[in-house]
């Protein structure tokens, strides 16, 4: 990707999409002209927090 310029690059509108839920929260990046999705995350609640693994 080093040799990638902004003259030369392509990009592309994105919209972000998000269903929150009681205990997950789906988060997904669609590709706004073909509603293509290129990202997909599932975020999981706790009570008292979101924590990082390993409990930290």
């Amino acid at each position: 990707m080093q040799d990638r310029t902004v003259e030369t690059s392509v990009t592309y509108p994105h919209r972000i999409k998000i269903d929150p839920g009681s205990k997950t929260t789906g988060i997904a990046v669609l590709q706004e002209q073909t509603g293509r999705v290129t990202a997909a995350l599932v975020l999981i609640s706790r009570p008292g927090g979101v924590y990082r693994a390993g409990g930290v």
